[in-house]
């Protein structure tokens, strides 16, 4: 009995180590998340698709230092310079989601005896293969209105439960919704 004593907090610290825990857990599947158009838009769906997946347990990659990628992004590269491109992009991470923000238009949106702009812009969101021969994948595409002031409440609003399923599929646990 005293043998068992004397082993049991060595096992319960092997095994509650965080060397343990972490070899225990399979690796973080890492995202990269590029976005191009309206610069508002955008730059505050980008923002926010980061932040859900970290949330989700992802672990987001920064973009920056990859030659070439706006070129890309805006679609002005040889062939050649995209395989460069995806390779490096590949590199860095498992999955790649690319965001387009179009601008569409504005309308005034009146109350109280004023007048505000509420600007208008399509928004799609799509997978970024890294695989050879892989298909991009439209995982999202829909109009959305928005004011300077309602913009990420709105962005949350129109993303929430997609980007829960782009995250689910992401993952390779895709469920299907009630």
């Amino acid at each position: 009995m005293r043998t068992i004593t004397l082993f049991f907090p060595m096992i319960l610290t092997f095994f509650l180590s965080p060397q343990a825990i972490s070899a225990a857990e399979p690796a973080a599947p890492t995202v990269i998340v590029l976005s191009s158009g309206e610069p508002l838009l955008a730059g505050s769906v980008e923002a926010f698709v980061e932040k859900q997946l970290a949330k989700r347990g992802f672990k987001v990659v920064d973009e920056s230092g990859i030659p070439g990628l706006r070129a890309w992004l805006d679609g002005r590269v040889s062939r050649e310079e995209e395989e460069r491109v995806l390779q490096a992009l590949s590199e860095r991470a498992d999955h790649g989601l690319v965001i387009e923000a179009t601008y569409l238009g504005e309308r005034p949106l009146y109350y109280l005896y004023r007048s505000e702009p509420i600007f208008q812009a399509r928004l799609k969101i799509r997978s970024l293969p890294f695989e050879a021969g892989g298909i991009p994948k439209a995982l999202f595409d829909e109009r959305i209105e928005f004011t300077h002031l309602s913009l990420d409440r709105e962005i949350e609003k129109v993303l929430g439960r997609p980007l829960r399923e782009i995250a689910d599929d992401l993952a390779g646990r895709s469920q299907p919704t009630p």
